[in-house]
């Protein structure tokens, strides 16, 4: 028998000996008793209208306040049909998200007990319940199939009130998981008993005071800390180790969750990593660079333009410090001027503000510049060079070294190009007579072409995008961030924290309807995984070792973080496996990172995390290291169901599929009950071993 569940606009129609008796999730925020407030004369009656629908269960149909009193104006009210042995059921929107929807069967209506079959909590997707019922779900359609009911000729769609509570604290745990390293129960139940106020979660994000990296790591008391190249062993790291160390710290304890998730975002775009970079060995260069992109994490991208253009990491990394006019055969650096364009600010092809491609009259991509605007942009960054040193700044570098990579690079006039350049959009810097020379005019004339260019708001809100909630969105999205870009909505173009908003806000983020659509969600950074387990469980410093000396995760994860191996970050965000994904004609950038090798090795950090802690493998420092905490679970281990449920709503915000609870629930009760906390350990590793914890639907 096959049963099939449509989405349509108008009606619900149910066949077979279906009933309907009157007595979740994600997207709508609205309860019943809520919506029953709404309704005209909110009738007392349990079916005022008399239509034979209970108010209760019009609302979980999905009609309209209004239509409380008077159901279904432009229809009927649900029929049976039945076709070629075929059950149609077409259900009118994606599910009210404090109820609970459960499909059920029986051979004959003399049968005691009706059989769940499938459920379905709010819109999220269907579920099997039992065994041989099998679901295939797409955007247009719902399809149930069973082998071992052949005599199951009635059905029954039944509606009940979900626990608004626990479906409101998965719906939490989903955004906390996008928009922080990784949440813990207390911020999960907090946002919940907040009635889910994403935007007022974000608002007092963005007024929180920033964890500044420089100001953190001269916190930690390291001894000559702007010159450790012969900083010897010691817990916090080493000199190439110490700015990851900071990285984790704030990562991992800082409030400013938010701004921290936006700049290791931005830092994936604005990359600069130490293989091929100078001056490697002096911490306070790198995490002044970092603070760059945290400072400037919610503030205007043409601010963050001018900072990263003139970060003396940046001028040493892309190769256009002390970049000189051309001078006989030798010519500008072009490095900088074609990354700029690449990769921060307009992209290789031109764009529609969705996303898309433009085509040309021939049906192809049209280029936004050319290797001749590479070379005219080349001479607007000629003649920067490094600031002075100052007295007394944390740029003194002790034992000779002087130079200062720290402050921000200044303009020396007589190196710079002062003749006229022409940019990708045909407008041309005037040429500058040699009293006039001005670079930084220049500069700031070229970085507001970029920064205006049509293309720059769709290439980037993309790219944001598919950091923190999607590798696929669709156009409409695009387009919807895209719009914010270009319009905060009180005329101001770039707005950092605007768009961060409508990524998160958005309805293709927030509704988990959009999870039917293919290809919706992402899989997971390895290194967001790892946040979240030492986050979830209150991973803390102790005594000996009060900052996290973690190790470098290059080889494990494939990322860690100041160790990109190229500027084009960890992995490309048009990255398409082969096989299913490439064959659907979509990406999954992290996928590129992800092999047998660092799949094993990512288990074996995750395998010593849990069940030891910052361990040798994951850490260095002193005994005794660092451990998750597993005191609120412990009490939970005599009933191992309620245990994997709590790890399920908040690993997985509830998505663990029924059979791979099942399989955890066997395996952990297999653990004599003497020994709880073996018993959550194994728990939590088979649960980051599921497909469930790698993906972020």
């Amino acid at each position: 028998m096959l049963i099939r569940f449509k989405l349509l606009p108008v009606y619900l129609f149910l066949t077979g000996g279906l009933m309907l008796s009157s007595i979740c999730l994600f997207g709508q925020t609205v309860d019943y008793t809520e919506w029953l407030e709404q309704v005209p004369g909110q009738p007392s009656e349990l079916d005022p209208d008399e239509d034979g629908f209970p108010t209760f269960l019009e609302y979980a149909l999905g009609a309209e306040p209004e239509a409380a009193v008077d159901p279904f104006e432009s229809g009927s009210s649900p029929i049976f049909r039945r076709e070629n042995q075929a059950t149609m059921v077409l259900l009118p929107f994606p599910g009210k998200h404090d109820m609970i929807y459960l499909l059920e069967g029986k051979a004959s209506l003399k049968d005691a007990e009706w059989i769940p079959l499938a459920k379905k909590l709010g819109n999220t997707l269907w579920q099997s319940v039992t065994d041989g019922f099998e679901i295939v779900e797409t955007s247009d359609e719902v399809t149930l199939s069973f082998e071992d009911w052949p005599s199951a000729t009635f059905m029954r769609m039944r509606v009940e009130t979900g626990d608004a509570t626990l479906q409101r604290k998965a719906l939490a745990a989903r955004f906390l998981k996008q928009a922080t390293f990784g949440p813990t129960m207390s911020q999960v139940e907090a946002l919940a008993d907040d009635d889910l106020d994403f935007e007022g979660w974000i608002d007092e994000q963005l007024t929180l005071p920033a964890s500044g990296h420089l100001d953190h790591y001269y916190s930690m008391g390291v001894e000559n800390p702007t010159e450790p190249r012969r900083f010897g062993s010691d817990p916090r790291g080493n000199s190439t180790t110490l700015k990851v160390t900071v990285w984790y710290d704030i990562a991992l304890l800082g409030e400013d969750q938010l701004r921290q998730r936006m700049a290791w975002a931005l830092s994936q775009i604005f990359v600069m990593g130490e293989a091929g970079s100078l001056q490697n060995f002096y911490p306070v260069q790198w995490i002044n660079w970092y603070d760059i992109l945290v400072n400037n994490a919610f503030g205007n991208y043409r601010e963050l333009l001018h900072n990263v253009t003139y970060s003396p990491k940046m001028g040493d990394y892309l190769t256009y410090l002390n970049n000189r006019k051309a001078n006989g055969n030798q010519l500008p650096d072009e490095n900088y001027a074609r990354e700029v364009m690449q990769l921060f600010t307009v992209g290789l092809w031109h764009l529609n503000n969705d996303g898309t491609l433009k085509l040309d009259e021939e049906g192809q991509p049209i280029p936004t510049y050319t290797n001749y605007h590479i070379t005219e942009l080349a001479k607007v960054f000629t003649g920067l060079t490094l600031s002075p040193n100052v007295p007394g700044k944390h740029h003194i570098f002790e034992n000779g070294f002087k130079n200062n990579r720290v402050d921000p690079m200044i303009a020396q006039n007589g190196l710079h190009d002062s003749k006229s350049k022409e940019m990708l959009d045909g407008t041309i810097i005037p040429s500058r007579g040699n009293r006039d020379v001005n670079a930084n005019a220049d500069i700031a004339m070229a970085l507001d072409i970029l920064f205006n260019h049509p293309n720059t708001p769709p290439f980037v809100s993309y790219r944001l995008i598919q950091r923190f909630t999607s590798s696929n969105p669709s156009p409409e999205y695009i387009e919807r961030v895209t719009n914010v870009f270009i319009d905060n909505g009180e005329g101001e173009r770039g707005d950092l924290a605007a768009i961060l908003k409508a990524i998160l806000l958005d309805p293709e983020a927030r509704d988990a309807g959009y999870l039917m659509e293919h290809g919706r969600g992402k899989l997971r950074e390895p290194l967001l995984k790892f946040t979240q387990l030492c986050r979830a469980f209150n991973l803390q410093h102790n005594l000996q070792n009060p900052n996290f000396y973690i190790e470098s995760m290059a080889d494990e994860f494939g990322m860690s973080p100041y160790q990109y191996p190229s500027v084009f970050n960890f992995y490309l965000p048009e990255f398409s496996p082969a096989g299913k994904v490439q064959d659907a004609s979509l990406v999954a950038p992290e996928f590129q990172i992800l092999d047998d090798s660092t799949g094993l090795k990512t288990f074996y950090v995750f395998h010593r995390l849990i069940n030891h802690g910052l361990v040798g493998g994951v850490a260095k420092g002193l005994n005794p290291r660092p451990k998750l905490d597993y005191s609120e679970l412990l009490p939970l281990t005599d009933d191992v169901p309620a245990l994997i449920d709590y790890l399920d709503l908040l690993l997985t915000h509830q998505t663990l599929r029924d059979d791979t609870k099942e399989l955890i629930i066997e395996s952990v009760e297999a653990v004599p009950d003497l020994f709880p906390d073996t018993r959550v350990k194994r728990a939590i590793v088979l649960i980051t071993i599921s497909p469930e914890f790698a993906i972020l639907e």
